[in-house]
C-alpha cells in the first residue's frame, strides 16, 4: 500500500486522505503527479485559475501532501498573502485530511501552521507568509513543493523570489487563484508568458457541478447566470475561472443608476408600504460628509450632505422624520456603526428610536459575501436590476456608486473599502455612496418590508432566514 500511495497521487487520495477529486481537479492532481514522477519534464510549475468554491485548496493541499509523503525528509512550504489565509484555510484543509485518513492519525503532529512526521521534525510542511521576501529565503532543498495561494493576491516582488526559491531538479512551484485581475504574474502565465507556464489549467465551476451537484449546487449558477448573465466578470471569475473584462470590476453599471434615477418615485414607494428608513453616515475627518437618506418605501424622498460637527448630523436626522409628518417610533435610523457612530448610537437609543447599527466590516451572514459591506452593496445591485428602486439625481453620489470596485477573497465577494477606495485616487470619501447602501440594506422582519429575499436570490425557494444584515440594537 504504502509503495503504492507514493507512486500513484490518486490511490494516496483514496486510501491515504480518503479524499476524491472531481472535474478538472483530476487533471489538476494528474498533473502534479507527471511533473513529479517525470524528472526530465521541465519546467516545473503548474498555475491554475479557478472559480469560486470549486475546492481549489482541498485539491492543492491533497497534491502537496501527496509529494511529502513520498519523499522523507522533504520539506514543504505554503505561502499566502495573510498568514490568516495559510492557518485558516490552507491548513484547515491539510487537518480535514487528516482527520479522515485511517493511518495518519497517528504518525504525524499537526499544529497551527505545520504538519511534521513524528520523531521526524525536518520532514514538512509549514507556512511562510508571502509579505516578507526574507521569510523564503534559503529554502532550496531537493523534492521541495511551494503551494502558493491566491497569487493575485501576492506582491510581484514575492512571487519572483518564490520562483527563484524552486532552483533545483525536482522542485515543483503550484500556484492557485481566483483570476479577478489582468496584470501580473497571474495573468501574464495565461496569455504573454504562456510558454513559460505550459502546464497551466483551468478549474471551473459549471464543469464541476455538472459530475458533482453535492459539492457545488447547479441551482445557484443559474441563479447567478440569471442575475448577471454571462458576459459579467461575475460569471467570468466566479463561476468560469476566467479572467474579467478589462475596467468591468465596479458593482454598479451606470445603467443600473441611470434606470433607478428615471424610476417613479410613487411606483417605488408603493413597492415598500409603510417602510421608512433614515440612513446617516457620518463624518471620519475633517472635510468629509454627514450625509442623510430619508427613505419612504423603496425610494429616497429626501436628503442632505453637509460638512458639520457629527452630533448636529445625528440631530438633524432625528428632526427631519418629524418634518416629513412621522412618528419617530415608526422609523429606523440606520448609522455607521464605525467611528463616530458607535458614539453616537447611545444618542439614539436614549431617546427610544429604533436604530439599527451597521457594521461594514463584520462577517456577513449572507452566503459568497466577505462582510455587511459587500452583501449590502449587491442587494442594491440586485434591487437597481430590477428596477424597484428610487434613488436621487445626484452626479456625486452617482460618480460615487459607479467607481467602486469588488474582488474575490477567498471565494466570497469583497466590495473595497473606503481606505482602499480613497488609495485609488479618489480625494473624496464616497459617503454618499455607503449611506445609500445602509438605507437599502435588508432589513427582515423587523420592518415587515417586502425587500429582496436573499435566499431567493441564491437560488433558494424557501425564505432566507438571512435577510437581516444588520446587528439590530433597540
Amino acid at each position: 500500500m504504502v509503495r503504492r500511495s507514493k507512486d500513484d497521487i490518486f490511490y494516496f487520495c483514496e486510501h491515504v486522505i480518503r479524499f476524491t477529486p472531481a472535474g478538472k481537479q483530476v487533471d489538476f492532481l494528474q498533473t502534479i503527479q507527471d511533473l513529479t514522477l517525470n524528472p526530465n519534464q521541465t519546467p516545473k510549475q503548474i498555475g491554475v485559475k479557478a472559480g469560486t468554491g470549486v475546492g481549489k485548496t482541498a485539491s492543492l493541499s491533497a497534491g502537496g501532501m501527496w509529494r511529502w509523503w513520498r519523499s522523507p525528509g522533504s520539506l514543504h512550504v505554503n505561502t499566502a498573502p495573510t498568514e490568516r489565509q495559510c492557518r485558516e484555510v490552507f491548513f484547515a484543509e491539510i487537518s480535514n485530511h487528516v482527520a479522515r485518513s485511517p493511518i495518519l492519525g497517528n504518525m504525524v503532529n499537526l499544529g497551527g501552521a505545520k504538519l511534521t512526521m513524528k520523531d521526524h521534525p525536518h520532514w514538512k510542511i509549514f507556512a511562510a507568509t508571502a509579505s516578507d521576501e526574507n521569510a523564503i529565503r534559503g529554502l532550496h532543498h531537493p523534492d521541495m513543493t511551494i503551494m502558493a495561494e491566491e497569487l493575485t493576491g501576492i506582491r510581484e516582488d514575492i512571487i519572483a523570489a518564490l520562483l527563484r526559491t524552486c532552483s533545483q531538479k525536482n522542485n515543483l512551484f503550484i500556484s492557485i487563484f481566483n483570476p479577478d485581475r489582468t496584470s501580473g504574474t497571474a495573468y501574464e502565465m495565461f496569455h504573454s508568458r504562456k510558454d513559460y507556464w505550459p502546464w497551466n489549467l483551468t478549474i471551473d465551476k459549471l464543469s464541476l457541478s455538472r459530475e458533482r451537484p453535492d459539492l457545488v449546487d447547479p441551482e445557484r449558477i443559474e441563479q447567478v447566470r440569471k442575475e448577471f448573465g454571462e458576459d459579467s466578470d461575475m460569471w467570468l471569475v466566479g463561476v468560469m475561472g476566467e479572467f474579467p473584462q478589462e475596467g468591468s470590476k465596479t458593482v454598479l453599471p451606470l445603467r443600473f443608476i441611470e434606470e433607478s434615477v428615471g424610476n417613479p418615485m410613487g411606483l417605488a414607494i408603493a413597492l415598500g408600504p409603510g417602510l421608512r428608513v433614515i440612513s446617516v453616515d457620518f463624518a471620519r475627518f475633517g472635510g468629509d460628509e454627514n450625509v442623510i437618506y430619508v427613505r419612504s418605501g423603496n425610494a429616497i424622498i429626501h436628503w442632505e450632505a453637509t460638512i458639520c460637527d457629527p452630533n448636529v448630523a445625528a440631530a438633524r436626522s432625528r428632526e427631519l422624520a418629524l418634518e416629513m409628518g412621522w412618528d419617530p417610533s415608526t422609523v429606523v435610523f440606520v448609522i455607521d456603526s464605525v467611528g463616530m457612530g458607535q458614539a453616537l448610537a447611545y444618542d439614539y437609543l436614549e431617546m427610544g428610536l429604533n436604530l439599527c447599527e451597521f457594521h461594514p466590516a463584520r462577517k456577513s451572514p449572507v452566503e459568497g459575501y466577505r462582510n455587511h459591506l459587500s452583501a449590502a452593496w449587491f442587494n442594491l445591485r440586485h434591487r437597481m436590476k430590477h428596477s424597484t428602486v428610487h434613488i436621487p439625481d445626484d452626479p456625486v453620489l452617482h460618480q460615487q456608486l459607479v467607481t467602486r470596485e469588488f474582488t474575490y477573497v477567498q471565494d466570497r465577494i469583497e466590495v473595497e473599502s473606503k481606505k482602499k477606495y480613497r488609495d485609488r485616487g479618489f480625494k473624496k470619501s464616497p459617503d454618499r455612496a455607503d449611506a445609500l447602501i445602509m438605507a437599502f440594506s435588508e432589513e427582515g422582519d423587523i420592518l415587515g418590508s417586502q425587500s429582496l429575499d436573499m435566499g431567493a436570490f441564491f437560488g433558494s425557494d424557501e425564505p432566507s432566514e438571512h435577510t437581516d444584515i444588520f446587528k439590530q440594537t433597540w
